[in-house]
């Protein structure tokens, strides 16, 4: 499993699989998302970088570190809820999400998150770049 991963890339891969609803989920088709269980998408996270005392708190801290990035920003008055600073990055991906791989269909709450969609990650990481690039 590849460690080597951005918290970006990592929600991105959850977002995207559809697998993970009942903890992570888009809020709308303009790059609006919600943790709807913070602290198991937190534990995923943390299973990802081998850093077993992950917490929301922790996540949350790294998520603010995407603030002065313009990357993602708090959607204010909304617990758990983020959006991308440019939405059109999310909203280009997220109606045409592709079907959750083989090893996502696997998953359980409790088990170790499956291996990267590399793929499909590439695909919206490059659309995410050309987007950036060309606003």
């Amino acid at each position: 499993m590849e460690t080597n991963i951005t918290l970006w890339q990592f929600l991105l891969e959850l977002l995207i699989s559809n697998q993970y609803n009942n903890i992570i989920t888009w809020t709308n088709n303009d790059g609006e998302f919600k943790l709807v269980n913070a602290e198991e998408v937190a534990r995923l996270w943390g299973l990802r970088k081998n850093k077993t005392n992950m917490n929301y708190d922790k996540l949350s801290r790294a998520l603010r570190y995407y603030y002065d990035k313009n990357i993602i920003k708090k959607v204010l008055g909304q617990k758990f809820v983020y959006r991308t600073k440019d939405r059109r990055n999310f909203a280009v991906i997220h109606p045409k999400a592709p079907s959750p791989s083989p090893a996502y269909r696997n998953y359980t709450s409790t088990s170790s998150p499956p291996p990267l969609l590399t793929a499909t990650l590439h695909r919206a990481f490059n659309l995410f770049l050309l987007t950036m690039i060309l606003c």
